[in-house]
């Protein structure tokens, strides 16, 4: 199981009423929780902007406590092959988020956003 940028923040910073009870279902019944190397990319570009408060390394500090997680380690040159087959997205982030939980074998992906459900048929929320 994968998550997106706003579910890693959300679950940080302890707003766990922004999730679903599906995705909260879903985590609690999952072990292991993956976060894509590119969401640690895309809170360190989101803390610069001022975006968010806390670091990336706080959230996955924060994440760790509560979460069996560990960072992805599916190769970059695998997620960056797979991603050029995402054309209905033109949010970079969002494409190699989705395309490394696809390269996990199609694992599911916790997200709230609309369009990455339109199209992977393994996003929860």
């Amino acid at each position: 199981m994968y998550l997106d940028t706003h579910v890693a923040i959300w679950i940080a910073e302890k707003k766990l009423r922004k999730l679903s009870r599906k995705a909260i279902s879903a985590i609690e019944g999952s072990g292991l929780i993956y976060l894509p190397a590119m969401v640690e990319l895309e809170l360190q570009v989101l803390s610069e902007i001022g975006k968010i408060k806390v670091t990336p390394k706080e959230i996955i500090a924060s994440l760790s406590k509560n979460l069996d997680l560990q960072i992805s380690t599916v190769l970059f040159y695998d997620v960056c092959d797979e991603a050029k087959s995402l054309s209905w997205t033109r949010d970079l982030f969002d494409r190699l988020i989705v395309a490394e939980a696809k390269c996990a074998g199609n694992a599911p992906l916790i997200t709230a956003d609309a369009n990455i459900h339109e199209h992977y048929k393994h996003a929860v929320w």
